[in-house]
């Protein structure tokens, strides 16, 4: 995997150089691996059905996806069936793109996954890529809302150290609630057209920004150690909690306590 590839994955969610936008690439590679170096088709079997708590999954998508103006309601939580139908499609278009990758991955696949026929896609989008670019956009989004809800939980005067505790755990614990988007953003990061990849990075440039406060105040505090270099210590981070869908699974223990342990070693090796 050249460089441009490792920089393209370590871009999603944030994890992503903040001085300049990067120039587009004159060429779109529609190679077959995934942008972390995955081999296509290794996502599918048992990785497909990690999950964690699905009311909080649901949470999550609720607070990343706009409500529309219907007003049919056929559900207890108050989502119209428009809005039931557009979650199937992106869940099962996060399942198939995971697996398949932006290249393999066909509409005909994903209405499939969804229970749908295929021309029912084109109610809610108008091509494949609209529909990708919703996918990873939604992940990204369900992942900022996460942190920053939890980061203004803690009010203005909190500690430098719990800020940065509590934005560890929030990124985890919201990528874990949608393992499927996560990997699939991942993946093809650097696979989907150019004009996509570049809004995706404008997006995620502002969740980067955050994460750099963040350090830069625990630092100006004297709570990190000197010498450091922030930018890498931030893609370090958000890069490993990334990289957790890619091993996680249900047996292996409690989301809330993954988060706690995987909090501790990163600040550990960042405290004075």
């Amino acid at each position: 995997m050249d460089g441009s590839s490792v920089n393209d994955a370590l871009a999603t969610f944030g994890a992503l150089e903040l001085s300049e936008p990067r120039p587009r690439r004159r060429t779109h590679r529609h190679g077959g691996g995934s942008g972390l170096g995955i081999p296509q088709g290794t996502v599918n079997g048992p990785r497909s059905t990690r999950t964690i708590n699905p009311a909080y999954a649901a949470s999550l998508y609720d607070a990343a996806v706009d409500k529309t103006d219907a007003v049919l309601v056929d559900d207890e939580r108050g989502q119209t069936k428009a809005e039931l139908t557009r979650r199937r499609i992106l869940d099962a278009a996060a399942k198939v793109f995971r697996a398949r990758g932006f290249v393999g991955a066909r509409l005909t696949d994903i209405a499939t996954e969804a229970g749908l026929q295929a021309g029912s896609l084109y109610y809610h989008f108008a091509s494949r890529e609209a529909l990708v670019e919703e996918v990873m956009s939604t992940g990204h989004r369900r992942v900022e809302r996460e942190v920053r809800d939890r980061l203004a939980a803690l009010g203005p005067d909190a500690d430098p150290i719990d800020r940065l505790r509590t934005a560890i755990r929030g990124h985890l614990l919201a990528v874990l609630a949608c393992t499927d988007a996560t990997s699939a953003s991942i993946k093809m990061i650097g696979q989907v057209p150019p004009d996509i990849r570049e809004r995706l990075l404008d997006q995620q440039r502002a969740y980067g920004n955050l994460w750099r406060d963040i350090l830069v105040e625990a630092r100006n505090a004297g709570r990190i150690k000197d010498g450091l270099d922030l930018s890498i210590v931030r893609m370090t981070i958000i890069g490993s909690l990334n990289w957790s869908v890619e091993w996680y699974h249900v047996d292996k223990g409690n989301p809330e306590k993954i988060a706690d342990d995987m909090a501790q070693v990163m600040l550990e090796g960042l405290q004075r």
